[in-house]
């Protein structure tokens, strides 16, 4: 059976009243990206240590860390950047040498902390994927920090966001013979990218996904508006019906990503959500 992982700051800013509403759908695990309106990469050790107690005291596991790194510009310091379409979260995209490093570091000391494996990582907003792949950052990273799985993520503003870029990444694994590398696959990211997408395309990439992130949308007016899992244009039974199938064996772990920006909005997009996954998964 295909199992929910929950991101705590879809249901709010406020973890402990976001972890008692989680925990009222009798899920265990979770993806941390921010906390209490700051993100993972922003928090101390102080504030991290707290965190893992707090988490602790729930029996909750910190899964996954959604992390910005590389959310940023590898090459081009001069590029401009409209920042009203990217999903920011707290950190800037143009920063320096010295701020990547720094914010870099501390993702991994949290991430340690609080006893996650999985760290999420983007492919940079100012390169394509060949250069992405090929870039001393991303090979410094996963091959100093073994300890660690990073997942690339398709995200619309970085080199990776398409079905086909990731194919690259997973080719690019495989030549390579990473064993701490992965696919973090976005289904609505795909999907808004290429609009013949089919989820059966996910099976060339099958074999190295090792989460995935559930959102929804439509096109109203070309503007494109999200909504929760049942209502917008992507057929989400399918879907669920496709990664049962394909992933099960090897216990693959989704979570829900609203892209909804609201605080209300979001959390009733999420909700309606997670009982949509649960009446097509469970029963």
């Amino acid at each position: 059976m295909l199992d929910l992982v929950i991101n705590l700051d879809e249901i709010g800013c406020d973890i402990i009243k976001s972890i008692f509403e989680m925990k009222n759908f009798g899920i265990n695990q979770c993806e941390i990206r921010l906390v209490g309106n700051r993100n993972i990469a922003q928090l101390s050790e102080k504030e991290c240590i707290n965190l893992k107690k707090i988490l602790d005291s729930f029996h909750l596991e910190a899964y996954i860390i959604d992390s910005p790194i590389f959310k940023w510009k590898l090459f081009k310091q001069d590029i401009k950047i409209d920042y009203k379409k990217l999903d920011l979260f707290g950190i800037k995209p143009d920063l320096d040498e010295r701020e990547k490093i720094f914010l870099t570091n501390n993702v991994l000391r949290n991430a340690k902390l609080l006893g996650a494996k999985n760290i999420r990582i983007f492919s940079g907003i100012d390169c394509k994927v060949k250069e992405f792949l090929g870039s001393r950052q991303f090979n410094k990273l996963i091959k100093e920090n073994l300890e660690f799985n990073f997942l690339v993520e398709n995200e619309t503003s970085c080199a990776v966001k398409s079905l086909m870029d990731l194919t690259k990444v997973a080719e690019y694994i495989e030549v390579n013979s990473f064993k701490n590398v992965g696919i973090l696959f976005d289904v609505g990211n795909a999907a808004l990218v290429e609009r013949g997408f089919k989820i059966t395309d996910m099976s060339k990439i099958k074999n190295f996904v090792q989460h995935v992130h559930l959102k929804n949308f439509i096109h109203e007016n070309d503007v494109v508006k999200f909504v929760n899992l049942e209502e917008g244009e992507l057929n989400y039974k399918q879907i669920f019906e496709f990664l049962e199938e394909n992933l099960r064996d090897r216990e693959v772990k989704l979570g829900v990503e609203t892209d909804v920006w609201s605080p209300q909005c979001r959390k009733k997009t999420f909700f309606k959500s997670v009982d949509f996954f649960k009446k097509c998964v469970e029963g």
